[in-house]
């Protein structure tokens, strides 16, 4: 994609993983969606594929409920491209998350990130500007259009909220 000035436009979607059981046994990372989270995380990734299109890269954190998050909404949008698990994700803060998506092959333009609050969030808000957006609840989305030739230059802040939803939760 490509916007004014030469620029390429590289594109975000941040997806908080979907609503988890309590408490599991194995720890926090092991925690697995729940019957109405799969729901939601199925119907997340519909709203996205509306709302974007076919995302070109799927990247998650390693834990249980990001990636069943990042499965279900794969299989909704009929996702088929590459996916990738990067640990690093894993409870990152918005400086963190910004290294990792720095970090990002270019050539792949739009991307989808699942992981965790409080980082997603706070990285949703820094582009939306000063918690504009706010919570970004359980399955919730934020589509960010970056003007950038390279993954490497976007910055928390340096783009565009286009689009953010949360599935239906009745």
């Amino acid at each position: 994609m490509a916007c004014e000035g030469g620029e390429q436009l590289k594109q975000l979607i941040i997806l908080r993983h979907s609503k988890t059981e309590k408490i599991n046994p194995a720890g926090d990372a092991a925690r697995e969606l729940t019957k109405p989270g799969r729901r939601w995380a199925t119907e997340a990734g519909r709203e996205i594929f509306e709302a974007t299109g076919m995302p070109d890269l799927l990247v998650t954190s390693n834990a249980i409920r990001a990636l069943q998050t990042g499965d279900l909404a794969a299989e909704a949008m009929k996702f088929a491209g590459e996916r990738r698990v990067v640990p690093e994700v894993y409870g990152a803060t918005e400086d963190e998350l910004v290294q990792v998506i720095q970090a990002f092959p270019d050539d792949f333009s739009k991307i989808v990130l699942v992981g965790h609050n409080p980082g997603l969030e706070e990285l949703a808000n820094s582009y939306a500007g000063k918690r504009a957006h706010g919570h970004l609840p359980t399955a919730g989305w934020v589509v960010v259009d970056i003007s950038a030739n390279a993954w490497k230059d976007a910055k928390a802040g340096g783009g565009k909220v286009t689009a953010f939803g949360t599935p239906n939760k009745e």
